[in-house]
């Protein structure tokens, strides 16, 4: 594995920190989609998870310079997925690259999937939160 995967209360709570480049964007999503279905997410819910992951991790890639962590918690009612990109904004990166149509869009779908947002900057680090309801897991909806 090309980064660190901590698991602070198994079942519950993950982190798992990369460098930040694209190139781990995908082990990202992989790795959380997989822990979702270990959780036992709905497939709606998981999907949804797995996009606005995908969001944030993005954007940690494109904007962070050294590394990034991504957190995911389950606990009662919430999951909660946190990214955090340290290190301070890359120089002559990322927007020049894309045309203004198409960049910009990835935290409003963020906002739109999740109950809650909240995004934190210091100096040299960003740190997003998106809260998402959990109804119930798979596991639950099958007995039902």
């Amino acid at each position: 594995m090309y980064g660190n995967a901590f698991a602070d209360r198994p079942g519950h709570q993950v982190r798992l920190a990369l460098p930040a480049e694209s190139a781990y964007a995908g082990v990202a999503r992989h790795f959380g989609a997989d822990l979702l279905d270990r959780w036992g997410l709905v497939p709606d819910l998981r999907d949804s998870a797995v996009l606005i992951m995908g969001e944030l991790v993005a954007n940690a890639t494109e904007h962070g310079r050294s590394r990034m962590s991504i957190g995911l918690e389950l606990a009662e009612r919430t999951l909660r997925i946190r990214v955090a990109d340290f290190g301070g904004p890359r120089s002559g990166r990322g927007r020049r690259a894309r045309s203004a149509g198409s960049f910009g869009r990835g935290l409003h779908i963020v906002r739109t999937l999740s109950q809650r947002l909240r995004v934190r900057r210091s100096r040299n680090s960003w740190r997003v939160e998106a809260v998402l309801r959990v109804e119930k897991t798979a596991s639950a909806s099958r007995t039902t």
